[in-house]
């Protein structure tokens, strides 16, 4: 048995005969460590003794230790791994060396252990004893402190880790291959072949289903940036320096596990003469060629059309089939490094590219039934339903969700039959061809009248699914109007009810004219108007929120904290009695809080507080209009009146229609003045089919678009 001496022994023997290794990895560490941390420390904070009191310094501070604030250094770990296994277990592919190993007084496994930690050593020591420096040169810098020492040291193990997944990962590569060529193809397999896999299941929904939606995250996705080589470095180096692995360790454990067992299991079989050959295991060639094309070729093909702008599924499917043709016909040349020879193993590029095929055609004639999924409703707990047009007309405040808070808005149990009942209407639209892809591309204009929607289907097994389906926007209104019946829904629906008034730092109102006008309020005022408010849109119908246009609108200012999600600065003094209308730093302002004519509580205290809002804008405070037409609302005559009362010629209306005509004359702007409205959006879309506008500039200089009607 060859003791611990002996080990060490051996293991130091392997350091000097790759003495490049040790030496390399020391001066570019120390480059790129300590020398580059006293460089951006000097050159960010000349004057150290500020540094302790900047929390952003540290943060960023804590990056240079493992590259994530400091990309080149990222760069020579990942380099730097892929060397010590390259050179480490290079033998492999030499006959010679592979005999001279096997003749040594030592099992496999004890060489394969020898190997690795002599790779891992010229890396680990030097990277250690230039953490140190670089941490030493915080500490005299003012930055580093007792409190963020241990941030330090999981910046460092993060930078460890990282190492040791490309590491592992190119250790793998060689016991697979019999080649450097090969075992360079076989590392870029290891390292993004997880990720192909894993994005290919959304970009085959999102380009062959058209009901496709990507409101949910699937496990594919979130498995994504834990299972891909190349990605877990990644996220590693951005943890580990925000002292966050709660995720990313544990994940990376269970990859190195894995490749390290593989590649132990590997090298104790690895045969004689696999030196010299692509595969150190003929056998395993079908079935890499079989696994790696199948993904390989699909993404090839969504690749080459996007490069080009090209999205039809149709292209995809065709260059998808052609790319797998020539990745069997590469992959065999790697095999036999024989041109003639490509049709050798004729076999397994027929599946391959069967392979291929069968999937698009599965993607591509729906096979699955995916569009036309419908749970039954007595497997369905509650069904969100979320046109595209409440992203225009509402505004939550940040902590009610991070994304698309209007994605967590369900209806009540009660309402789901009525919920499924519209779903199967938005699937019939499907089967006619009025899908997503129609109203947003070139025949918008005949799709006028049509609203996209988001439904999730929340089953009582505890998963949820989404779907996408074009609906009429007569349809989404009446559900609206059954919904809106359940004052529950309401407050869950109106962003008004997810606002605490305490938070609220400023009121302003506008109207039609786009002027902002800031109010002098109380705490009690304000808390007064906002429950006015309240009552109005728990009485409002849902007829007035489609079709009358607004008076006027609230804005609320509000902490940062509130919109962004994040904990609130102790540190942040604001005013708790009187709001006053001025700036307050790290706050964010929240709007389109629409006031309707039937707004009468809400309207009557505004108006208490010397606030009237105008309907109409006064024709002395404009300066000139620039009228813009559609080609269609020209075609078909809608305004023709108009045009003969401002006195408009021929070749003057088509300059509204082409670039927009520029009026000037008083009597042009008072007409116009008075037929528009304020270009606000209703609940379930827009309020109006034709996009004729007016533009408004102001002798102020301010300027603000119009609908014409």
């Amino acid at each position: 048995m060859t003791s611990k001496i002996s080990y060490i022994k051996f293991i130091l023997s392997d350091i000097r005969h790759r003495a490049w290794l040790p030496v390399l990895s020391s001066i570019s560490l120390f480059l790129l460590m300590p020398v580059y941390s006293l460089m951006y420390i000097d050159s960010t904070y000349p004057d150290s003794g500020i540094l302790a009191e900047d929390d952003w310094i540290f943060s960023v501070f804590s990056g240079l230790l493992n590259g994530n604030s400091f990309f080149p250094l990222a760069v020579a770990i990942f380099i730097l791994a892929l060397l010590a296994a390259a050179s480490g277990f290079s033998y492999l592919h030499s006959r010679e060396k592979l005999d001279f190993y096997h003749s040594l007084p030592l099992r496999r496994g004890q060489s394969f252990l020898i190997s690795y930690m002599g790779g891992f050593l010229s890396f680990l020591i030097p990277y250690l004893i230039c953490a140190f420096l670089s941490l030493a040169a915080g500490s005299a810098g003012g930055i580093i402190t007792e409190e963020n020492a241990l941030s330090c040291a999981t910046s460092i193990l993060g930078g460890i880790a990282a190492f040791l997944l490309v590491y592992q990962a190119g250790i793998l590569a060689a016991v697979l291959t019999g080649t450097i060529i090969a075992q360079t193809a076989a590392f870029l397999v290891l390292c993004v072949y997880p990720e192909i896999v894993l994005s290919l299941f959304t970009t085959l929904k999102e380009t062959f289903y058209e009901t496709s939606c990507s409101v949910i995250v699937s496990l594919p996705e979130r498995l994504t940036d834990l299972v891909s080589p190349i990605e877990l470095f990644d996220r590693l180096l951005h943890d580990s320096a925000t002292a966050d692995l709660t995720a990313s360790l544990p994940a990376c454990l269970i990859v190195l596990a894995i490749l390290a067992a593989a590649a132990y299991i590997l090298c104790l079989f690895y045969p004689s003469e696999a030196a010299g050959n692509a595969l150190a295991f003929p056998v395993t060639a079908p079935f890499f060629k079989i696994f790696i094309c199948i993904p390989t070729a699909m993404c090839a093909g969504f690749l080459a059309c996007t490069l080009a702008g090209v999205v039809e599924p149709d292209w995809v499917f065709l260059l998808s089939i052609l790319f797998a043709v020539l990745l069997c016909g590469l992959i065999e040349y790697l095999y036999q490094q024989d041109l003639r020879l490509l049709l050798k193993n004729w076999r397994s590029s027929l599946i391959a590219i069967g392979g291929v095929l069968l999937v698009l055609v599965v993607m591509r004639f729906d096979l699955t039934g995916y569009d036309t999924y419908l749970p039954d409703e007595s497997r369905t707990a509650s069904v969100g339903f979320t046109p595209d047009s409440f992203y225009s007309y509402f505004t939550y405040p940040g902590q009610y969700s991070a994304e698309a808070p209007e994605l967590r808005i369900f209806a009540p149990p009660e309402d789901t039959g009525m919920l499924l009942e519209l779903a199967q209407k938005g699937i019939d639209n499907l089967e006619a061809g009025i899908t997503p892809k129609y109203i947003n591309g070139e025949s918008y204009e005949e799709a006028s009248g049509y609203v996209s929607a988001i439904f999730q289907y929340r089953l009582k097994s505890g998963r949820t699914v989404a779907r996408r389906y074009v609906l009429r926007q007569e349809d989404i209104l009446a559900t609206l109007e059954t919904l809106c019946q359940n004052e529950d829904y309401r407050r869950d629906l109106f962003p008004i009810f997810h606002i605490n008034p305490k938070d609220i730092l400023a009121v302003s109102t506008c109207d039609i004219s786009g002027e902002e006008n800031a109010l002098n309020l109380t705490a009690k005022q304000r808390d007064a108007l906002i429950n006015a408010y309240r009552e109005d849109v728990l009485a409002v119908s849902v007829d007035t929120l489609q079709n009358r246009a607004p008076v006027g609108e609230l804005l609320f200012t509000l902490p940062y904290w509130i919109m962004s999600g994040d904990k609130p600065d102790p540190e942040m003094i604001f005013p708790t009695e009187t709001l006053y209308p001025t700036y307050y730093p790290n706050t964010e302002i929240i709007r389109y809080f629409y006031i309707y004519p039937e707004y009468e509580n809400t309207l009557a205290l505004l108006e208490e507080y010397g606030c009237v809002l105008s309907s109409s804008i006064p024709e002395d405070t404009i300066s000139e209009a620039r009228l813009f037409l559609t080609q269609e609302s020209y075609n078909a005559g809608i305004f023709d009146s108009l045009l003969q009362e401002l006195s408009l010629s021929q070749t003057e209306a088509e300059e509204a229609v082409s670039n927009g005509l520029l009026l000037s004359d008083r009597e042009q702007i008072r007409l116009l003045a008075g037929r528009i409205s304020w270009d606000t959006p209703g609940i379930a879309g827009q309020r109006w089919e034709n996009s004729d506008s007016v533009e408004l500039t102001y002798k102020s200089g301010r300027t603000c678009n119009y609908h014409l009607q």
